[in-house]
């Protein structure tokens, strides 16, 4: 027996802001889901284009019961945790704006899901097809990543000596994932204090309270452009390069590899040292 019904309620939730450019795209994605029992959750961040046009349309055409919610800005973690607030299923379906489904996206994950439910698994993550301002060499780098941890355990990946080695997301990002709602009521949420190792920091440590599995499909289209978060993130001096570091000692210390630990408390110390001495002197570009 499943703990769950045979098509439980999903929600796709989609934080937002000024996203016309791919919106439209992503939206047919969800259209054409082959599973039907999906409510969707926009958060918009204060969009200044036509993204709001385009989701009520998308509202006015569609039987789906799609809710748009507004969100304060204060940074991608508070938006992405706006949108679950709001959700009403059994299950989290995170969909970037720019990003987009595969038509059994959600059916698939779901179905693993229900195969291994006596497992504890909190979170279902799948393989994707990059797209946009990709080349070849950062394809294979994506499928070997994949490859490397998809059958690892919570602990061999946790205490991986290259953890914390570039890229440090071992797992997914959150359009990959399919998690259960009741994983946020148990670890808490993304935390805002992050800009951009929210994700992973979010997934490591839903790793200690519940089993985290693979799905060797490519299920998810995630696109790579110039004028995505990440991107902007990377040229800038934050938060992040001394606080992520130390949320993974205080949380995972234990099972660490020591080799890891080592790494880490040279970031928290250099990353300390960046941010609060170098960084007011220095001009964001």
């Amino acid at each position: 027996m499943t703990p769950y019904p045979q098509f439980p309620k999903v929600s796709i939730c989609i934080p937002t802001y000024n996203g016309e450019e791919y919106l439209e795209e992503t939206i047919s994605s969800i259209e054409k889901q082959n599973y039907s029992n999906i409510e969707v959750i926009f958060s918009d961040d204060q969009s200044t284009d036509n993204t709001l046009k385009l989701i009520q349309s998308f509202q006015n055409r569609s039987e789906v019961n799609i809710s748009i919610v507004k969100n304060q800005p204060n940074g991608i973690g508070s938006n992405w945790n706006n949108c679950v607030h709001y959700a009403n299923g059994e299950f989290i379906k995170f969909l970037f704006q720019d990003d987009l489904l595969e038509a059994n996206c959600i059916s698939e994950m779901i179905s693993h899901f229900q195969k291994n439910g006596s497992k504890n698994v909190g979170v279902v993550y799948c393989n994707k097809e990059l797209i946009g301002d990709v080349n070849q060499s950062h394809i294979n780098l994506n499928q070997s990543i994949f490859d490397h941890y998809k059958n690892k355990t919570n602990k061999e990946l946790l205490s991986s000596s290259s953890l914390y080695k570039k890229p440090r997301n071992k797992i997914a990002e959150p359009p990959c994932t399919l998690i259960k709602k009741s994983v946020f009521d148990e670890i808490g949420y993304f935390n805002e204090s992050l800009k951009q190792s929210l994700d992973y920091e979010f997934l490591y440590r839903v790793m200690t309270k519940f089993t985290v599995i693979s799905l060797d499909q490519k299920l998810v289209k995630f696109r790579v452009h110039a004028a995505q978060t990440s991107a902007q993130n990377n040229k800038k001096i934050i938060k992040d390069s001394y606080l992520t570091p130390l949320l993974l000692l205080k949380k995972h210390f234990r099972v660490l590899n020591y080799k890891t630990t080592i790494l880490l408390i040279y970031k928290v110390i250099a990353g300390a040292i960046l941010f609060f001495i170098f960084k007011p002197f220095l001009k964001e570009t």
